[in-house]
């Protein structure tokens, strides 16, 4: 019998299973994984208050959603922009989060320069939150990071870093994107293994971190081991000790780690390293044909 959390993810769109298989056969993609890992957790903007507020899913999720929102269509009224109102409607119908976390989040977001709030030129009446030039360069250094992992697997990896160049690519790129998001598809979707590590306060990037010290066991090629204490773990990413301990011990419980409460190397379980190889071959796909999407939009404006 399924469990009613198996069965909601079974429910779930996700990216196309035997696409995800195929670029997981590359020869070159764990190589591409262990650099987005090693890239992400190297830009990693460790903040205790942030990560205390939001877990990684829902801060990718809302930065994503402000630009999409934000990026929706070409400038006229009504069309675009992002008032707390849209905002709250829009989190609660993607089951985001609450509005009252709306709120919190976005009194956050103001307070470390994520976005800041003007008046609709519009309607003077109407409060307007704007994506500030940091979290948009958030986002594109982020998708470069992502462009360079998937050079090492896909053509599309070097069309998208050269479009980044293109001041109205990032934008083109959001909206390919926001298509996605509209039937529902998800890349987490792809890989309900690892919704420990993405649902809990800086949980990806401590998955990523350990890939990124780690090294393959000679006995399994499909597990890792990595040399890394709780304590460096709290310290990078700025949460407890006990948020860390938490987080190994419940990943150990559903099978994804090994050794995670001792003093010996964690080791990443197979089930482990299925769900995150998953994920970012969703990802790079997804990624894949919005840059397609993109390109195409961009040229036909250089054209006209």
């Amino acid at each position: 019998m399924k469990t009613e959390t198996a069965a909601r993810n079974d429910e779930r769109p996700a990216p196309d299973a035997g696409a995800i298989a195929s670029l997981r056969a590359h020869p070159r993609f764990p190589e591409a994984l262990k650099y987005i890992a090693e890239a992400l957790t190297g830009i990693y903007e460790g903040n205790r208050i942030m990560n205390a507020m939001l877990n990684d899913r829902a801060r990718g999720q809302i930065g994503y959603l402000i630009l999409m929102m934000q990026w929706a269509s070409p400038t006229q009224y009504g069309a675009r922009g992002v008032t707390m109102a849209r905002l709250k409607t829009a989190c609660v119908a993607m089951n985001y989060c609450s509005p009252n976390r709306v709120e919190s989040i976005i009194a956050m977001m103001r307070l470390f320069g994520y976005v800041r709030v003007e008046s609709d030129p519009y309607d003077h009446r109407v409060k307007m939150i704007v994506p500030t030039e940091k979290l948009i360069n958030n986002y594109v250094e982020r998708w470069r990071r992502h462009f360079q992992a998937m050079t090492l697997v896909m053509p599309e990896g070097e069309t998208g870093l050269a479009a980044l160049e293109r001041p109205d690519f990032p934008a083109a790129f959001l909206r390919e994107i926001s298509k996605v998001y509209a039937t529902g598809l998800r890349v987490a979707n792809a890989s309900p293994e690892i919704d420990t590590f993405l649902d809990r306060n800086c949980g990806m990037m401590v998955l990523l971190f350990l890939i990124s010290k780690s090294a393959p066991e000679s006995a399994n090629r499909e597990t890792l081991r990595a040399a890394v204490s709780i304590s460096g773990l709290a310290r990078r990413f700025g949460v407890s000790r006990a948020h860390v301990r938490k987080l190994l011990a419940d990943a150990e419980i559903e099978g994804l780690v090994r050794d995670a409460t001792g003093d010996t190397p964690v080791t990443l379980q197979p089930r482990c390293m299925d769900g995150i190889e998953k994920f970012y071959a969703a990802t790079f796909l997804t990624f894949a044909d919005a840059i397609h999407g993109a390109t195409r939009e961009t040229e036909a404006n250089m054209v006209t």
